[in-house]
């Protein structure tokens, strides 16, 4: 009977540890589950960090001699968009990773980037591999008629070439209207000498010029706009989807942590 008595205690000791490490393992989920565990100590910091890379190409791109639509080297474009979009996912990382409480310091931190505010413009460039392709095909061409097209831009915009061109004074269906007759001037250009290909990315490569340029509906007359619902000024996804504001990681998260807690009680119950 003896014997008996000390194995009941044996499994119960051994029911106890198992347990006591599968709340521990459940515990450490619940932790990383709600509060992340990759969270960088100083989080704004960690933000603009992520556009060091991009600043730099963002600055060799504005100094080159030649703007996107008239013929700047590829490999500048293509170096421009990939640290643009390794910046992207560097902060949707932060997102991700970091409790809700940190997004205020993330989004304040983006505010003093210079891709802040025109995502959708700078991602409808680099969001297609496809493009090098098409514009190494196209470079001289475009360089060869660059000077007409950057004619185009400064009669029409009013102001100097220059990525990412803010104009705010103008109300948005008039800076459409400027827009449209700009990619005009210059695809009329381009297909006096170039290729059908190269005229059908003028409008890709004019669009990351100005600022607003993508709540534009380039489909109808010159004369009416589409006027988006909300302006582009918003950070980053938490979901690492395009849309900028999205609930639904934070909302799955903590319904996971939920029944990880509800799951854990059970166990110290049994």
């Amino acid at each position: 009977m003896a014997t008996e008595g000390g194995t009941f205690r044996t499994g119960g000791r051994l029911r106890s540890g198992f347990y006591h490490i599968l709340i521990v393992v459940v515990s450490l989920l619940v932790t990383s589950q709600v509060g992340g565990t990759t969270c960088p100590q100083y989080v704004k910091t960690a933000a603009s960090n992520c556009f060091s890379d991009y600043r730099t190409q963002l600055h060799s791109l504005q100094e080159s001699d030649h703007a996107l639509f008239s013929g700047v080297n590829v490999e500048l474009l293509r170096s421009f968009c990939t640290t643009y979009n390794e910046a992207l996912r560097c902060v949707q990382q932060l997102f991700d990773n970091c409790p809700p409480e940190a997004d205020a310091q993330i989004t304040e931190s983006l505010k003093n980037q210079d891709a802040y505010g025109a995502h959708e413009e700078l991602t409808q460039l680099c969001r297609d591999d496809m493009i090098y392709e098409v514009y190494a095909r196209n470079q001289n061409c475009l360089q060869a008629v660059g000077g007409n097209s950057e004619r185009c831009f400064e009669n029409i915009m009013h102001t100097t070439v220059r990525l990412m061109q803010r104009i705010d004074s103008l109300p948005l269906q008039e800076l459409c209207g400027d827009i449209k007759e700009l990619i005009k001037c210059i695809k009329t250009g381009v297909l006096m000498k170039c290729s059908t290909e190269a005229a059908k990315i003028v409008e890709i490569l004019v669009k990351p010029m100005v600022r607003r340029s993508t709540q534009c509906d380039y489909s109808i007359p010159s004369t009416t706009s589409k006027t988006m619902a909300a302006q582009v000024t918003r950070a980053p996804p938490r979901d690492k989807t395009e849309q900028y504001v999205s609930g639904e990681n934070g909302a799955a998260s903590i319904f996971q942590s939920h029944w990880l807690i509800l799951f854990t009680l059970a166990l110290l119950g049994l």
